[in-house]
């Protein structure tokens, strides 16, 4: 079934360039997701089958956690065939749109965070997406909460918004759709947050690598043989019909 937002939805998006949907993903399509995203990431970490195990830092998982639908099949479906672009073509009023990339924020207890990692010291800067991105322009991102829900009770859709934005569920299911040139505030995750975090990226139809050196991941397109200032192709970047 097709998704369809509410006028209300879209009212409220545009005006706080924001909107929390709960239980968007059930929970079957949400152990599916973390399963997706634990295989990628073990094989991009190169975690051993046996012998004693050592949990890699946010900072390694974040290195190794862009794109991880390029390497899992069911991941690629989830963010380009379901609900997640449907809304986004919904609230954009994009029939056609892009998957410009996914990233996952990960999340490490207060006391490890480490002041020389690169990945800590982004988390502290205020930003737009469109801004800390090597993809421009962006037409609409989505965070998805994939760890276990911290309340019971799920957040209502019409929560409000503050400026900078705080664009973390915090419910398992719930996710939060915000504008790409809007303020985020990436510092809630350095403080007590728990669970992994997965951003989707969606860009317009027409959309360019640029070199951003506020994009850790900067030199991720040139590995997929762009050049700066390249338009993105269907190849690498699949459209979606929303």
């Amino acid at each position: 079934m097709r998704f369809s937002i509410a006028h209300e939805h879209l009212s409220f998006f545009r005006r706080h360039q924001a909107i929390e949907f709960t239980e968007f993903l059930t929970l079957k399509q949400l152990k599916s997701l973390k399963e997706a995203v634990a295989s990628v990431l073990k094989e991009r970490l190169k975690v051993p089958s046996v012998g004693p195990l050592r949990r890699p830092s946010a900072e390694e998982r974040f290195l190794v956690g862009r794109d991880l639908w390029r390497a899992n099949a069911e991941l690629r479906h989830l963010l380009t065939q379901g609900r997640l672009a449907e809304v986004v073509g919904e609230l954009s009023g994009k029939r056609t749109i892009r998957l410009a990339y996914d990233q996952l924020f990960p999340i490490e207890s207060t006391s490890k965070w480490k002041e020389s990692e690169k990945y800590s010291q982004f988390l502290k800067a205020v930003t737009t997406l469109n801004e800390a991105s090597c993809i421009s322009p962006l037409l609409c991102a989505v965070m998805i909460y994939l760890g276990d829900s911290a309340s019971a009770s799920p957040i209502s859709q019409i929560r409000e918004f503050n400026k900078p934005l705080d664009v973390f569920p915090d419910v398992s299911g719930n996710v939060i759709l915000f504008h790409p040139d809007s303020a985020l505030d990436f510092s809630q995750l350095l403080n007590g947050k728990i669970g992994d975090y997965l951003l989707v990226a969606y860009a317009p139809p027409i959309s360019n690598y640029r070199l951003n050196f506020q994009d850790l991941h900067v030199h991720a397109l040139r590995q997929l043989g762009y050049t700066e200032g390249e338009p993105l192709n269907d190849r690498c970047h699949p459209m979606i019909y929303s």
